[in-house]
């Protein structure tokens, strides 16, 4: 996660305590900025009001930030340019920052610009200045007499070395250099700082994409490579990630052991079909998490294909994409979904009955886990009693099959007044 530099508060300018107001930390992603903006309702004419709350790690900017006519997009800019500075680079930045601060005053007056800024940030991550361990002048002086900066030094016994003005000499390098301490670091600048390129004022348009994520191979595969990818994306973009990292599908996961008998894949939105082959013979489950197929866009799983090629599927509530937990309503998102895939494939994959999602939403997982499909004799006892009487009166009496859909659609916790597990009451209301 992207260290945080500044925390901002952002109203209308005209009416800064209002209720359309929004919190936000620095450096924020583009989806974040427009969240914000949405919360503050800012109208055709209405300026922006922004006060920053904190500095975290970089409060002796305070006073110079307080005094430019900077906008949300250029402080986030700044703010991305710091957040990946290391502790050595911030102390680099303070430094440069502490000497351009001086240049400026003793060239008779000037401000510290946020092209400045931003010129000192990014040169802080390059090879223009010197780091040593010295927190004042007598440390810096026995630094330099002791790696031979000081020529007149050369031949002198270590009897007169100790005696020497360690801290005079650290005083005499210093100002002749023009360098600063940093807490425990002395900071010395030896080269050109580099420019950084222009940001605009106004922020940038809405992105194009709902998720972008960073996608890397396991630690133990000892390859730090990372793509960046944007969802919704198309197939083509998939299969470039994949190259990149030289991904070769279900291959990789069988070179580390990982692809056999009750392996859990996840989603399987775009197996093709010699993968879903590979799945069907190592015994590769299928955990088919529709509400995150939707939630992020990423395409509906072939579930209709892959149970009728012989793959076993069940169905998962990924509670990091998807947003429902209880399995009655995981199965009539996993409806839901084959229905968007049966429109989108034009009918040729047919949409899931309330059986067939019933089915993948319990028997499938016993069946994962050793047990039988439904109901076998000599099995112990799963199931639930439901009090179906205050769902809404239907329009004419249901059979046993619509009371049971209508169950799926409908139920609620207060509606379970009994549970059994392993042929046990464990629930009776």
């Amino acid at each position: 996660m992207a260290k945080k530099v500044f925390a901002v508060y952002l109203a209308k300018e005209d009416v800064p305590n209002s209720e359309a107001y929004a919190t936000l930390e620095l450096p924020a992603s583009p989806w974040e900025l427009w969240d914000a903006m949405e919360k503050v309702r800012l109208k055709d004419g209405e300026a922006l009001y922004m006060e920053i709350d904190d500095y975290y790690a970089f409060e002796y900017l305070a006073p110079h930030l307080e005094e430019l006519d900077i906008s949300l997009n250029e402080l986030n800019d700044l703010a991305a340019l710091l957040s990946p500075l290391d502790e050595v680079q911030e102390a680099a930045f303070e430094g440069l920052f502490s000497m351009e601060v001086q240049r400026k005053v003793n060239a008779n007056g000037g401000v510290i610009t946020l092209q400045d800024l931003r010129d000192l940030a990014v040169s802080a991550r390059t090879d223009c200045y010197h780091v040593v361990e010295a927190a004042d002048d007598a440390q810096l002086g026995r630094f330099y007499a002791e790696n031979d900066f000081v020529p007149e030094l050369d031949g002198v016994s270590n009897e007169v070395f100790e005696m020497l003005d360690f801290a005079g000499i650290g005083r005499m390098m210093r100002c002749s250099e023009n360098g600063v301490f940093v807490g425990s670091l002395y900071v010395l600048r030896d080269g050109e700082l580099t420019t950084a390129p222009p940001v605009q004022k106004a922020l940038p348009g809405k992105p194009g994409y709902l998720f972008r994520l960073t996608l890397g191979l396991h630690p133990d595969i000892g390859d730090a490579r990372t793509v960046t990818l944007d969802l919704p994306a198309a197939e083509a973009e998939l299969l470039d990630a994949q190259e990149q990292l030289g991904v070769e599908g279900w291959e990789t996961y069988d070179k580390f052991g990982l692809w056999k008998d009750h392996t859990l894949m996840a989603h399987c939105v775009h197996s093709d079909e010699r993968e879903r082959e590979a799945m069907r013979e190592h015994g590769v489950v299928t955990a088919h998490c529709a509400g995150s197929n939707i939630n992020i866009c990423s395409g509906v799983a072939p579930v209709r294909t892959l149970l009728r090629e012989g793959n076993l599927v069940t169905l998962g509530s990924d509670i990091a994409g998807g947003a429902l937990l209880a399995m009655n309503k995981v199965i009539t998102m996993s409806i839901r979904a084959s229905k968007f895939r049966h429109m989108q494939t034009d009918g040729k994959d047919e949409f899931l009955t309330v059986e067939d999602g019933y089915y993948l939403g319990s028997s499938a997982g016993h069946e994962y886990f050793g047990g039988h499909g439904g109901f076998v004799p000599g099995d112990k006892l799963h199931a639930i009693v439901l009090d179906d009487a205050d769902f809404t009166e239907a329009a004419h009496p249901l059979t046993v099959r619509e009371r049971f859909e209508r169950a799926i659609y409908m139920m609620h916790r207060h509606n379970i007044v009994s549970v059994w597990s392993e042929g046990k009451n464990v629930v009776r209301r």
